[in-house]
């Protein structure tokens, strides 16, 4: 292949040493930029938290060159990374690193798309309505990244702790009622990444036959009667929501099982959604120890 590419350079006598050293370069770049070799890495903005956690999970966080307001995970290897926006997006600083890919979720930023179409830039989505996307979602990201590979021993890691968990047999199902906001109260309803975590730990979603994240009324969590209320949502505090009017009836009130959590662990869909599962259905496992005592 080299031949027919370059004749003229293979019949060239050269008679020094630097004419040979220049000769042997002009051959070898010849040959790197008429093969398949890459040299240039992915040049990755990640336009959400989401996005951000799972590039490093399969293998490209160190091609990423920027990162959302919101992003803070890895902290300690995005600390120092340009920042490009949040819910508006600093599209001139997006412009100015050069990426070579955008990477989105749930289609946060899709009113973008457009946008960055005119100007050439390659944006991608991944969608994970529930905790069996993600493996897939993962692979998928890592294909168009140009590794597939990359993505194997974290899909593997990720289907051995599911399996793992999905092994617990639970001696009861317990009900669990998930708020998300509390001014407005606004809770976990059915079809959505935090109704998927709640089923996997072996509880039941009481609002699962809501919509997605529900407007509720007091009444409709006493018509319920969950065992165990998780509090997604920062600075939560658990004495506000056993002080609710009408909530002392509540079972969950009654016995102290309830909870506040890492929010990001749970709203980000995504790898650390793992120990999301695990910490609920730790939870699970103590309201149904507590119950037998």
């Amino acid at each position: 292949m080299l031949q027919s590419h370059l004749p003229h350079l293979i019949i060239i006598k050269p008679r020094s040493l630097s004419c040979i050293r220049f000769y042997f370069f002009i051959i070898y770049f010849a040959f790197l930029f008429n093969s398949n070799i890459a040299f240039a890495s992915n040049r990755i903005i990640s336009l959400i938290p989401s996005s951000t956690e799972l590039l490093f999970a399969i293998g490209f966080g160190n091609e990423i060159v920027a990162v959302s307001n919101y992003c803070n995970y890895p902290e300690d290897k995005i600390k120092d990374l340009p920042r490009i926006g949040d819910q508006t997006l600093n599209v001139e600083k997006i412009v100015s690193l050069s990426p070579t890919i955008l990477v989105d979720t749930n289609s946060i930023h899709k009113r973008y798309e457009n946008i960055f179409k005119r100007l050439n830039l390659n944006y991608v989505n991944i969608d994970i309505k529930s905790h069996s996307d993600i493996p897939n979602v993962a692979c998928w990201l890592a294909e168009q990244l140009g590794d597939k590979t990359r993505a194997n021993a974290f899909v593997d890691e990720w289907n051995k702790e599911i399996s793992s968990l999905n092994s617990n047999n639970l001696s009861k199902t317990i009900k669990v009622y998930a708020e998300v906001s509390n001014n407005p109260i606004v809770a976990v309803g059915g079809n959505n990444n935090i109704d998927s975590i709640i089923s996997l730990a072996g509880g039941k979603n009481v609002l699962a036959k809501q919509s997605d994240y529900p407007l509720i009324n007091s009444e409709m969590v006493l018509l319920t009667n969950p065992e165990i209320i998780i509090l997604i949502y920062p600075d939560a505090n658990v004495d506000s929501v056993k002080n609710r009017l009408g909530w002392k009836r509540i079972k969950a009130v009654q016995n102290n099982h309830i909870f506040a959590v890492d929010q990001d662990l749970f709203v980000r869909p995504g790898p650390r959604n793992l120990q999301a599962i695990k910490i609920v259905n730790k939870l699970i496992n103590k309201v149904i120890e507590d119950e037998s005592n």
